[in-house]
């Protein structure tokens, strides 16, 4: 066992959430300043795009909720299939 590979991997979790943090400020001040064209630099380019997200009808909706109902039923009943995948968790300590 190598604690420095632990020890190394929580680190990178930890500035990962630094990171997201300056770039989600970063990003609202670039999207400020490219709102009427883009910015080109040598090294790359900046341009405002739109993401379109829906909101559904109450309807449809409901319609998901059935269909989340179903398949938690065929989780129960054993019907559906199962697909593990390892991954890491990982509790840091305040020192």
């Amino acid at each position: 066992m190598k604690p420095e590979l632990y020890e190394q991997y929580a680190k990178i979790l930890a500035d990962e959430k630094v990171l997201k943090a300056e770039k989600e400020l970063l990003k609202g001040q670039i999207l400020q300043e490219i709102e009427d064209k883009p910015k080109e630099f040598e090294w790359g380019k900046f341009s405002r795009s739109i993401r379109k997200t829906y909101t559904y009808s109450e309807e449809l909706q409901d319609r998901a909720l059935d269909l989340k109902e179903a398949q938690l039923d065929e989780v129960e009943q054993g019907k559906a299939q199962i697909k593990e995948s390892p991954y890491i968790t990982f509790t840091g300590y305040n020192k």
